[in-house]
């Protein structure tokens, strides 16, 4: 298993692996702590679309959480918690 930049395993055990076209998805929840307005749900998706390897990326303010699709072979989870950490947010994985 390998980890990312921040030392978080790539294949976190609340991933779920899916197969699709060729490239094999996982989707994790991360919860997002700071947000308090549509401004930061903005934010924290564009962040995380920015992410190479993320196919999608949805954020919900009163859950406090974002939902991340994103390919094993390009991303992995502290690639997502470190782009939301980048912008003054705390991510960690549900």
């Amino acid at each position: 298993m390998q980890t990312g930049s921040l030392g978080v395993a790539s294949l976190h055990p609340l991933a779920r692996r899916v197969h699709h076209q060729g490239m094999e998805k996982s989707r994790v929840e991360l919860k997002v702590e700071g947000m308090t307005c549509p401004a930061c749900v903005r934010s924290v998706r564009k962040k995380l679309s920015g992410v190479a390897g993320v196919e999608s990326a949805q954020v919900d303010l009163g859950a406090a959480k974002a939902t991340v699709e994103y390919d094993v072979a390009r991303a992995e989870i502290g690639d997502l918690i470190g782009a939301v950490d980048s912008i003054g947010y705390h991510a960690s994985p549900l």
